[in-house]
């Protein structure tokens, strides 16, 4: 008995998680996103996604490792970017707000 609710439970779970995930899965998206500025540094934007395919984070560092920032992005109810607050390794963090219009 203990067995079944084990597997009932362990169903139950998959099924709230697992189409998500594919869903998620079989989207192409940017992971990575290298760059070089135009006063030679070298860096690179790491992006984090939800199970719903929604980038929430990202975290971005130059290659010497010298600095980086992680980035958390707020979402309203239609997936539009409304805030983005940074943090980065010199203590200084940052707020960015967007609106939209009715066309977005």
């Amino acid at each position: 008995m203990k067995l079944i609710k084990q597997l009932s439970l362990y169903f139950l779970l998959a099924t709230i998680i697992y189409p998500s995930s594919i869903k998620a899965q079989n989207e192409a998206r940017i992971n990575n996103n290298h760059y070089k500025n135009s006063l030679g540094e070298r860096g690179v934007t790491h992006l984090f996604y939800s199970l719903e395919n929604k980038n929430y984070k990202t975290k971005w560092e130059l290659l010497d490792g010298s600095r980086y920032s992680v980035n958390y992005h707020f979402l309203d109810q239609d997936g539009n970017l409304i805030r983005k607050y940074r943090e980065f390794t010199d203590s200084i963090t940052s707020n960015s707000f967007y609106k939209y219009d009715q066309k977005n």
